[in-house]
């Protein structure tokens, strides 16, 4: 799975002070901006410190990627410069996702932290823990430094990223790391500065990147980006790295230039390091945030990324580009830059040198952003992050208070459930109020996510186990597939059949026709005008009325086809369209309200209008007319098993699979006679399972469960098929917004923004075909109760009297 970066956003300090100015105060002329190669340094007072940098960098995330808090599963923090030694960044960083189910940590490794918890952020999404959700991670330092050479290499910022799976900038697998025990910076426990070794800093730095990078050549990449404690730095690292590598022919480089590729392999990386200086575990994320903003990759182009930290510990490791990053800009990188105010040197280091917090002019508010300073109560120190979600406007996010105010996230769900709970209690009569409480929101739903959109009378919600089976490619593009159920064995079974399909390729799946239907019903004054009526509506006049009126009442809507049927004096029509990413029901039924309408004032006499829905639909009812006409994704997939796969993960060989699907999923449901599409063994089960995991209509299972299965031999192995002509689902619309159906939704797409309900519906019918082959296995090789028996029933343990538990 291509785990990855898929948003980051940045923030830094508010002033800055110019390094001239400083050369000027020291009385060295060139020594900070020739010699170090830096133009500014970010510097901040008491209303700005490492955690409110963070705090304001994850909440411009979540505004800027729309994320909701049940969409977060993990966060990752980084700092050495937190005002707290005991308490953790993430545990404050944690109340912008409203707490509750997040794994969350916090990295000590000085510089190299920021990398660590991109490390820990993405093993936990390729790990068996990952529950689906997407990570966050999280850098952010004030970098000071007192008086001496390396005071001008301070600075400050903080970045956040969102880390999704098939994201459009993938951390590849390869990467070398080093680490020693060394002390070219260190602070001993009391001290307010680092102790710094300028010359053994450099030494470490280099030593390290050349150890890591022995195995990369640089022409493999199109970028370069480093930590970055003063940009010359980043100078001598490159030329130690094409020195090393032989020169800039020996290692791959197609330039002539002077500077062997510097200024467009790594230059483009430095805009926020030489404005804003050293960010210590944000700096490397900063670097890359500039060269995705100024000169982004090229899709299937890398970049090479070193990481150091002092004391030390490095790591050179590789991203490549597989789409747009969101977050990172042009615009957005000069705003930042642009709107900061410049502030005098000397103020500056008068006020570090005060034992309190430093005060000098600077353009935030005096008297707004408070932040909890241990030991000394509430006071002035400065959280922007809080002071910008007063005004959020981002889905899921409470207004009216910071959190540890009355707008705290949990408080407010608390009080919803409240709220809901007695209103509920009044509708429903003797409803004891323990059974409603037993169905709460907080920490699982939003219940603004919900009013006017899913339910009413909301009282709560009732939590699935989701499990997950794959990954296995559908159309070559690795996917799992969520399922959301309570029964034993549904999983890993299905999680077996995907396996299988898994070793021989995956499947091949096509949407043949994807059309959303409403026919409304029309009583007609005999036969004779039902049947003229039906004439005229097979006419392109009628078709041109009716698709004025679809494109009238939506967007989306477009009409694909209009099918009039007589049944003695009434007259059904059936409406298809499309829908675009929706399932389309609403969408539809005003467009049949539409079309009625316009065919009334324009057309001939159709009869007496008696209902938007007659029912030839035919919506939530399994029937012949959308077996053969096809409602919402008519879908064809097919897998194929060489003999080996059958036999060693499925236990059965294919003649035994083939014999079985006649007998059973043919014979015998044609012997049962099974209504249309009810030859399969368990469609049911997996249709159900995705669309309540999905956030579709699950009554929708009444038709997306008519499945054919057919298994066929082919070259000593099997062909499998399954054709599924009903499935009716979106990537929008119903309750597919809510966190974990989201969530749910991203993991079958194979990340965000990666393609669409077609998509949806080829993903959930390859899990139909893998589960249905996993449960014909293991009835022809006599598995099936012995499965269950172990996944589907508690184990009761020895009776008392030592006898044989019961079966």
């Amino acid at each position: 799975m291509n785990v990855g970066i898929s948003h980051i956003e940045c923030y830094i300090p508010r002033a800055y002070i110019e390094q001239e100015d400083a050369e000027e105060l020291d009385d060295c002329p060139g020594k900070y901006t020739r010699g170090l190669g830096q133009k500014q340094m970010g510097v901040w007072d008491g209303r700005e410190d490492s955690q409110s940098m963070a705090l304001t960098a994850l909440q411009k995330l979540l505004l800027a990627a729309k994320i909701g808090p049940g969409q977060i599963g993990r966060l990752d923090a980084a700092t050495e410069s937190s005002s707290d030694t005991m308490k953790p960044l993430a545990s404050l960083l944690v109340e912008l996702l409203g707490g509750g189910d997040v794994e969350t940590n916090t990295h000590a490794g000085a510089c190299h932290g920021g990398t660590l918890a991109l490390f820990a952020a993405v093993a936990w999404m390729q790990s068996e823990a990952w529950d689906g959700r997407n990570a966050i991670v999280v850098a952010a330092d004030t970098a000071v430094y007192g008086a001496g050479a390396a005071h001008p290499t301070g600075g400050g910022g903080g970045v956040a990223m969102l880390i999704a799976p098939q994201a459009p900038l993938v951390l590849e697998p390869h990467r070398v790391s080093r680490a020693a025990n060394t002390y070219d910076v260190f602070r001993p426990h009391g001290e307010r500065y680092p102790r710094v070794d300028g010359k053994g800093s450099l030494d470490c730095y280099l030593a390290g990147l050349l150890v890591c990078a022995e195995s990369f050549s640089l022409g493999w990449f199109a970028r370069t980006v480093f930590h970055a404690p003063f940009c010359r730095m980043t100078e001598k690292a490159w030329a130690a790295l094409v020195a090393a590598q032989g020169g800039a022919k020996a290692a791959g480089l197609p330039l002539a230039d002077a500077d062997a590729g510097y200024g467009a392999r790594v230059a483009p990386s430095l805009d926020l390091a030489r404005a804003c200086g050293n960010m210590w575990t944000a700096s490397l994320y900063a670097c890359l945030y500039s060269v995705l903003a100024r000169s982004p990759p090229a899709p299937g182009e890398r970049i090479l990324a070193y990481s150091y930290g002092s004391g030390c510990a490095c790591s050179a490791f590789i991203f490549r580009a597989a789409g747009t990053v969101g977050g990172a800009s042009a615009g957005g990188l000069d705003a930042l830059l642009g709107g900061r105010v410049r502030v005098g040197c000397a103020e500056v280091r008068a006020a570090e040198a005060a034992p309190a917090p430093p005060q000098y002019p600077h353009p935030l508010p005096p008297d707004v952003y408070q932040l909890w300073e241990p030991g000394r109560g509430r006071r002035r120190y400065g959280c922007l992050a809080y002071g910008e979600v007063l005004s959020a406007k981002a889905p899921g996010f409470p207004r009216g208070g910071p959190p540890g105010g009355s707008g705290r996230l949990a408080e407010g769900l608390a009080a919803v459930c409240a709220e809901r709970a007695q209103g509920a209690g009044k509708e429903l009569g003797a409803a004891p109020r323990a059974a409603l409480e037993g169905v709460g929101l907080r920490g699982l739903l939003e219940y603004g996510d919900v009013r006017g959109r899913c339910a009413e009378a909301v009282v709560g919600c009732v939590a699935l186990p989701v499990g997950l089976a794959g990954p296995f490619p559908v159309n070559g593009v690795a996917c799992h597939v969520p399922l959301a159920t309570t029964e034993g064995g549904l999983v890993a079974s299905t999680r077996r059949g995907a396996k299988a399909l898994a070793r021989c390729g995956g499947t091949v799946a096509r949407v043949v026709r994807h059309e959303t239907t409403r026919a409304p019903v029309f009583l007609c004054e005999g036969v004779a005008a039902a049947a003229a009526a039906r004439e005229w509506l097979l006419t392109p006049a009628a078709h041109a009325i009716a698709a004025r009126a679809v494109e009238a009442s939506s967007r989306h809507a477009r009409l694909a086809r209009l099918a009039p049927l007589v049944v003695g004096r009434y007259l059904h029509l059936r409406i298809s369209c499309t829908t675009g990413e929706a399932m389309g029901m609403n969408m539809v039924t005003l467009a049949a309200q539409e079309v009625v309408r316009l065919l009334a004032e324009e057309g001939p006499p159709l009869g007496e209008p008696l209902g938007l829905s007659g029912n030839l639909c035919s919506d939530k009812k399994a029937s012949a007319v959308n077996w053969l006409e096809g409602r919402g994704c008519s879908v064809v997939v097919e897998g194929r098993l060489d003999r080996a796969t059958a036999e060693e993960v499925l236990r059965a060989t294919p003649e035994a699979l083939c014999r079985l699907n006649v007998a059973k999923n043919l014979v015998g449901s044609a012997a049962a006679g099974a209504q249309a599409g009810g030859f399969n063994a368990h469609a049911a089960n997996v249709v159900a399972a995705v669309y309540v995991a999905t956030g579709q209509d699950a009554a929708q299972v009444v038709n997306g469960a008519a499945c054919l299965t057919q298994l066929e031999l082919a070259d000593g192995g099997l062909v499998a098929t399954c054709t599924l002509p009903s499935l009716e689902l979106g990537s929008v619309g119903g309750g597919t917004h809510l966190g974990a159906q989201a969530a749910c939704r991203h993991l079958m797409l194979g990340g965000r923004g990666v393609g669409g309900v077609e998509r949806l519906a080829c993903v959930l019918a390859s899990a139909v075909l893998a589960a249905e082959l996993s449960l014909l296995a293991a009835l022809s090789s006599g598995d099936l109760v012995e499965a269950h028996l172990k996944l589907n029933r508690p184990d009761p343990g020895p009776p008392p009297d030592g006898s044989p538990p019961p079966r």
